[in-house]
């Protein structure tokens, strides 16, 4: 898996030193760039296809990155995301020495669940976390061990959460790797309200009983207008900073056909002069843009070519029945790679109608020495058990079988006959003698 990864890797990074990139609003060249996160995974979601995979399955601290698992468990378990949560002193208190971003609630305050999500995910406030897993698993605790057995459930083997925030790194037993972030982000996004709230550049929680409205901004750069990060194919979704993390980054970008999701961990925070580092956008754009620059989805079948026939001897009347595909195939390829089709026959031949869609055999198609499904054969139209048919091969048979029957009775009588006729002859000759 390594040697393979490595190899795609190596591959990509020579096709994109040979060609130019478009841009997309982002104002920095991308060609002979060179990732530096520690870890990085790219994954598409339709197909589920790892298309670049660097230290993928390296525990490393994550950081708010951890939010997204607070944001799935949250809206798996509110029926009502208009419902109001009363902020509790003891939960703002346990925040406010941390340091972390906050979005200023108080104690007392009473805020909807919906308008809590977008202060988690946005702008990636911690007090919002703090409060929904209060909240919803009747205590932080109670709520941390939900998120463990979602993570299991989704078979994230290498992660372990022990806050709904990222305050905590790996050294305290918080952490997660790119791969199983990846896995996340994919499930997480199937949700519509995850999805809607990912892709927020900006947006106003409303006045509440304690506080006028809220501007929130996305501390995701590849949303926001104005900035060297801009990324127009980008739908979100996360970002995430502490020291011992370093800058990390989930996202996720759509051409319209094709959606990828990519994980950056470990990126440098900061640049030699002090100031921000914003690699962990730009390892991004660059992981993605490869990814839709040099993958595609190709048809291998469509669901109505002929692959192969069966010959059908029905009612005495032989017919060659088509097979077709029980459904069209794509997948996506590298632009290099080429399907393999090997189609497998439950019979050579038939004696007895078939309905149209009948299963008759099996077509397995493969790419790059990986099996990528099995297709169903089927026929593609039906030879029928009509009554006419019937009657034609009825009236054939019953012919045959007279003929069968009459045919050594006129034989019979034909030799016979002869020798009566040439007896009668003689006897008729004697008499007249």
């Amino acid at each position: 898996m390594k040697k393979t990864a490595a190899a795609v890797s190596v591959f990509l990074i020579l096709l994109l030193v040979l060609s130019p990139f478009s841009a997309f609003a982002y104002d920095f060249d991308l060609n002979g760039y060179a990732p530096g996160a520690a870890s990085s995974f790219v994954v598409n979601t339709d197909t589920g296809r790892v298309v670049f995979d660097n230290g993928g399955d390296v525990r490393r601290s994550i950081a708010s990155l951890t939010k997204i698992m607070t944001a799935v468990v949250v809206l798996e378990n509110c029926g009502e995301l208009r419902q109001t949560v009363t902020v509790k002193r003891a939960l703002i208190d346990e925040i406010e020495e941390t340091g972390l971003v906050t979005a200023g609630l108080a104690a007392g305050e009473t805020i909807p669940v919906e308008e809590l999500l977008y202060c988690l995910l946005v702008s990636s406030t911690a007090d919002a976390a703090l409060v929904l897993a209060d909240f919803i698993g009747g205590s932080v605790d109670a709520f941390v061990a939900m998120m463990n057995e979602k993570a299991a459930y989704l078979g994230m083997t290498d992660t372990n959460y022990i806050d709904p925030h990222g305050l905590h790194n790996l050294a305290d037993g918080h952490y997660s790797t790119a791969k199983d972030q990846a896995v996340l982000c994919m499930y997480a996004l199937k949700n519509a309200t995850f999805a809607t709230v990912v892709s927020t550049a900006k947006h106003t929680v409303p006045a509440t009983n304690l506080s006028g409205p809220r501007t929130l901004e996305a501390t995701n750069y590849l949303l926001l207008d104005g900035n060297a990060c801009r990324y127009d194919r980008a739908i979100g979704i996360k970002t995430g900073y502490t020291k011992d993390a370093g800058r990390c980054l989930a996202a996720a970008a759509t051409n319209g056909s094709e959606t990828y999701v990519s994980v950056v961990l470990g990126c440098e925070a900061y640049k030699p002069d002090g100031s921000i580092e914003v690699r962990h956008f730009k390892d991004s754009i660059w992981l993605l843009e490869t990814a839709f620059r040099n993958y595609a989805f190709k048809t291998a079948l469509l669901g109505d070519e002929v692959l192969a026939t069966v010959h059908d001897r029905c009612f005495g009347i032989d017919d060659d029945v088509p097979l077709v595909p029980g459904t069209g195939f794509s997948w996506l390829l590298r632009g290099d790679e080429e399907f393999r089709i090997q189609t497998t026959l439950l019979r050579d031949s038939l004696s007895e109608p078939v309905e149209k869609g009948t299963k008759l055999g099996e077509c397995r198609i493969s790419a790059g020495g990986i099996e990528l499904g099995t297709v169903d054969l089927v026929a593609g139209a039906t030879v029928e058990r009509s009554v006419k048919r019937m009657a034609a091969t009825v009236l054939i048979i019953a012919l045959i079988a007279i003929a069968a029957l009459i045919f050594p009775i006129l034989i019979f009588r034909l030799i016979f006959g002869k020798k009566r006729r040439r007896k009668k002859r003689r006897h008729t000759a004697g008499y007249r003698r």
